[in-house]
């Protein structure tokens, strides 16, 4: 089973990258991974995988299958543990998830909010 491609994760298996462009970039953009070669954003290939450690709860549907997770569409990775460990990371969803539904609210509003 493939590694989770986040820099500093080891977990194994995880979610395929979108097919869709828009969101592909979003995710390739967000892990901050650099191809060692080039110095550039690295591509995922085929069996890449991010897992389910660097989502939120609110970027998954309920489908009604407890044993498997489906990712909203558009749904893109926003917990990583760069610059600290993993388990430190994963401490701070908490704070990735405020942040989260702030962007989500003022991406989706049609009118301005202020959020404090």
């Amino acid at each position: 089973m493939p590694c989770c491609s986040v820099p500093r994760c080891s977990n194994a298996g995880g979610h395929r990258f979108p097919t869709r462009e828009d969101t592909r970039k979003k995710w390739i953009v967000a892990i901050r991974r650099l191809d060692s070669r080039t110095k550039k954003l690295w591509q995922p290939g085929p069996s890449a995988r991010v897992c389910s450690a660097h989502f939120v709860e609110a970027d998954y549907c309920d489908d009604g299958n407890a044993e498997r997770k489906l990712l909203r569409d558009g749904a893109v990775p926003t917990i990583f543990p760069f610059g600290r460990s993993a388990k430190e990371g994963k401490e701070e969803q908490s704070a990735s998830i405020m942040i989260h539904l702030k962007i989500f609210v003022l991406t989706t509003s049609t009118r301005i909010a202020v959020i404090n």
